[in-house]
């Protein structure tokens, strides 16, 4: 096991696809931790209000998820997330704008987030598949630290929001902003390294 992580950890394409995952997956994360505290304290929504505005933000992970299941096979995997991390970026971009400038609104929050889980959706998938492929002998083991390491640091950048959480809904925002223009550059600048 520790000969087949090894072997994962030295190659730079498995932590460049790795990373992708990991960068979307942080801000879904924040999302998780923060919202409850935003919508519900902050911008006054009820339970069921809240609970139809987190739904509406996962409607767009299902759509980038069935988006993705359509274009990557006429595009391939690399262009699919290439297409994802754009996509996360605009949505956490979208998301500073409606926090500075829009009075405060839950579905004004949402459709920013849905728009960036669309990209999570576009991004997770492929970027896990593209991270196996060079290890078919080693797929449970790539699978498993891939896991490992995406989960740890989405806990630890939810737990960072919550922490930074006050009277605004600008850790939230940050957060989402700073995964998503993330993943477009760590796709740009590991091109080469992902095709190798």
């Amino acid at each position: 096991m520790l000969r087949s992580y090894r072997l994962l950890l030295g190659h730079r394409g498995y932590l460049a696809n790795i990373a992708l995952a990991t960068i979307s997956f942080c801000g879904l994360f924040a999302w998780i931790s923060a919202s409850p505290f935003v919508l519900q304290d902050l911008y006054g929504l009820s339970a069921f209000s809240y609970g139809l505005a987190f739904g509406l933000a996962a409607v767009g992970f299902m759509l980038g998820t069935s988006l993705a299941a359509t274009i990557v096979v006429r595009l391939g995997l690399d262009r699919t997330i290439g297409i994802g991390a754009a996509v996360l970026a605009a949505g956490g971009l979208a998301l500073l704008a409606v926090v500075g400038w829009l009075p405060r609104s839950g579905l004004g929050l949402a459709l920013p987030v849905a728009v960036y889980l669309a990209g999570m959706g576009l991004i997770m998938p492929q970027a896990f598949a593209s991270a196996l492929q060079p290890f078919p002998h080693h797929a449970g083991a790539a699978s498993a630290l891939g896991g490992v390491i995406q989960q740890s640091a989405a806990a630890i950048a939810g737990a960072v929001v919550a922490r930074a959480l006050g009277s605004s809904a600008w850790p939230l925002a940050v957060a989402l902003a700073s995964a998503g223009c993330l993943a477009p550059m760590v796709w740009y600048f590991t091109r080469d390294v992902r095709k190798g």
